[in-house]
């Protein structure tokens, strides 16, 4: 019954099956013990030894690269499945770093699932993006386990330094805004049970595409007349003719502003990546969720 709960689970994401080259073997699944019966644990085993069979060290030659790749796939829902919106949980953190402790048998192996766990954890168009499943990884290529020079960890310190600033659970660091009108606030003033910070470019797409979202979305609008919900959107750059040409497109009830300066971005106070890049805040400026999708964003205030 738990072997159809992962199954079943999994065939809600992954892509169609594809045909490899006989030559190729299939991922190696693990066999969890009967003594696992409730699906907390069945699911913290299956994670924990997720890459027990699979050969780290003839990754490149035992199995076709989109084998791997989807296993991988397959290995980042579990952990946000079971992690939920924004979370790792311990079990999922350790997970991660055992994986790569394994691919550090050859430093191809371990280049190879680096990548894929910043691919999938960190990069902007991944729905699986999360920094909380990328921060073990790069606590890992710093550590003396990692096969990593000391010119490839100085990247990773880099990065530890941006993907560890406005975590869930931390205050939000403080910024300046200023409106069409030349009036200026603080992020941290704005009182609101809950803060949506939106940064934006008008001109992108995507943008468009997320602000629909927000405007359509029927918890943003019940929230915001019940008068415990805001938006801050933020224009990041110091280009004012393209914002203000599509400025009147926000909502009126939206404070509306630019970086005025951009020293989010030269002082690199969030991690802006990508545009568009959301934040969604407490009414004591503590981060609720980082740069999450639009989707899991708007799933979890139609349940608040």
């Amino acid at each position: 019954m738990k072997k159809t709960i992962i199954t079943l689970l999994l065939s809600l994401f992954v892509a169609p099956s594809v045909a490899f080259a006989q030559t190729t073997e299939p991922f190696p699944e693990i066999t969890v013990p009967a003594i696992y019966t409730d699906q907390a644990s069945y699911v913290a085993y299956y994670i924990s030894h997720y890459w027990d069979r699979y050969d780290f060290a003839a990754y490149d030659k035992k199995y076709a690269e989109e084998t791997t790749g989807q296993a991988f796939a397959n290995f980042a829902y579990l952990l946000q499945m079971q992690s939920g919106i924004g979370a790792a949980t311990p079990e999922a953190q350790s997970a991660v770093k055992a994986m790569l402790s394994r691919a550090a048998v050859s430093e191809d192996a371990y280049w190879h699932f680096l990548d894929l766990c910043e691919h999938y954890f960190y990069e902007p168009n991944s729905p699986m993006r999360n920094d909380e499943f990328f921060i073990p990884a790069i606590a890992h290529a710093l550590s003396t386990k990692s096969p990593l020079d000391e010119d490839s960890k100085s990247r990773y310190r880099t990065l530890k330094k941006t993907v560890e600033r406005n975590r869930p659970g931390t205050v939000a660091t403080d910024f300046v805004y200023t409106t069409a009108g030349g009036s200026q606030g603080r992020m941290s003033q704005i009182n609101s049970d809950i803060l949506i910070i939106y940064f934006y470019n008008p001109g992108c797409a995507d943008c468009r595409r997320v602000k629909d979202m927000l405007v359509e979305s029927e918890a943003v609008s019940r929230l915001h007349k019940e008068g415990r919900l805001k938006v801050l959107a933020v224009y990041p750059d110091e280009d004012l003719t393209e914002w203000k040409k599509y400025l009147a497109e926000n909502p009126k009830w939206w404070i509306s502003s630019y970086d005025k300066g951009a020293v989010v971005q030269s002082r690199n106070l969030y991690d802006l990546k990508a545009i568009p890049t959301l934040y969604l805040l407490d009414k004591d400026k503590n981060v609720v969720l980082k740069d999450p999708t639009p989707e899991n964003l708007i799933g979890l205030l139609g349940m608040i």
